[in-house]
């Protein structure tokens, strides 16, 4: 674990040190970035299989709202995205049933009672940040293609009716972008892709303790692993489309798709189709 948070803290300190240069020498090229906010609420659906939870493949709905801030100069784009998502999981195949346990009480004698499998409540969030660098020779008036690397975390919790499912992912991911104008939209185009990360997938268990920290920060160390694209695959993919509405405003659309797989953790899978209906507010802006 400790070899775990060593890599990390270093990663990220070279990262925030190259992205830190990178952007006091856009200063000097361009003083007057474009900055602005993206507001977007919108539908989610994911289709999750665990096997260590259950041999079911469960079906969830989202309701996912985000906040975007971009800062865009000559010579590359930052961008930090927060989004948060909460809705309704159940198997993919099964309504809503009956079920009947038959257990024994603490004096032997069998008790019996109807236990209710229904649809349950399952919680998302997903924080990013981006820098990527402009590709000077593919550049033209209409479109222009970046590539850089992304800082992602994400976490998944649901309330099922089999044991607790929990994943979380904090990663380095390289990624590519590109942004163009079509029929008089703006368009971004976005895929990036797991390099390297930490990976947590809970331990399924009553009491899941190391014996020398309390229950929260031992279930996270027990269930936490180094992992690299051999482990755990991911990409990602990202489609807006927008029309400027005054020098202020601009209206348009997010979708949303990611996919990932977990050989190395009971084999899970998941993948995820999210649309968005986003409002972006300018704040700084370089366009008569």
């Amino acid at each position: 674990m400790k070899i775990l948070l060593t890599k990390i803290i270093i990663t990220g300190i070279i990262t925030l040190q190259i992205v830190t240069n990178v952007s006091s020498q856009e200063n000097t090229v361009n003083p007057i970035p474009d900055k602005h906010l993206t507001f977007g609420a919108g539908y989610s659906q994911l289709m999750l299989l665990d096997k260590q939870v259950s041999p079911l493949i469960y079906k969830a709905h989202f309701f996912p709202v985000s906040l975007e801030y971009t800062k865009k100069t000559y010579n590359g784009m930052m961008n930090f995205k927060f989004k948060l998502a909460n809705g309704f999981t159940g198997p993919k195949h099964f309504k809503e049933r009956d079920r009947l346990i038959i257990y024994t009480d603490n004096n032997g004698v069998f008790q019996e009672y109807i236990y209710t499998m229904k649809n349950n409540y399952i919680v998302l969030n997903e924080i990013n940040f981006e820098y990527v660098w402009k590709i000077n020779s593919l550049t033209n008036d209409k479109t222009s293609f970046y590539v850089g690397g992304q800082t992602k975390q994400f976490f998944l919790f649901s309330f099922t009716d089999v044991p607790l499912f929990v994943h979380n992912e904090l990663s380095i991911n390289p990624s590519f972008v590109a942004t163009y104008e079509l029929m008089g939209l703006k368009c971004l185009s976005r895929i990036s892709f797991f390099a390297v990360g930490a990976i947590t997938k809970l331990p399924y268990s009553n009491n899941p303790v190391d014996g020398e920290h309390n229950y929260f920060v031992s279930t996270f160390r027990m269930g936490t692993e180094f992992s690299t694209i051999k482990d755990y695959q991911r990409i990602n993919l990202h489609q807006s489309i927008m029309k400027t509405i005054n020098n202020k405003w601009a209206i348009g659309l997010n979708y949303n798709f990611y996919w990932y797989s977990c050989p190395r953790y009971n084999n899970s899978k998941a993948y995820n189709n999210s649309f968005s209906l986003i409002f972006t507010r300018k704040l700084q802006s370089n366009e008569k």
